[in-house]
């Protein structure tokens, strides 16, 4: 079963609801997945968010990064911070 104790976080009180729905969405389709496959399903909310002519904040993909790593080993959120970058490098095109 998922967890969904992230849906009380404060941070997420005023955030935009199609936002809030690609937050679930990606969420949802990442949950138990080995690392690698979750870079894809991240390009492809960004691209979901892009073609709503919405982005999220620093903070918000932090949070949504903390939610994505939390059940994750130290190894692991290591490859996830090296994969930050190539997510970021594809974001701006």
């Amino acid at each position: 079963m998922q967890d969904m104790s992230w849906l009380h976080n404060p941070s997420l009180k005023n955030i935009h609801p199609k936002k809030m729905e690609i937050i679930s969405e990606l969420i949802e389709k990442v949950e138990g997945k080995p690392i690698m496959q979750t870079l894809p399903v991240l390009m492809q909310a960004n691209k979901k968010l892009q073609a709503e002519g919405l982005s999220f904040t620093e903070d918000e993909t932090g949070l949504i990064m903390d939610i994505l790593t939390k059940d994750m080993t130290v190894q692991e959120k290591a490859q996830i911070e090296k994969m930050k970058g190539i997510i970021a490098m594809q974001m701006r095109k």
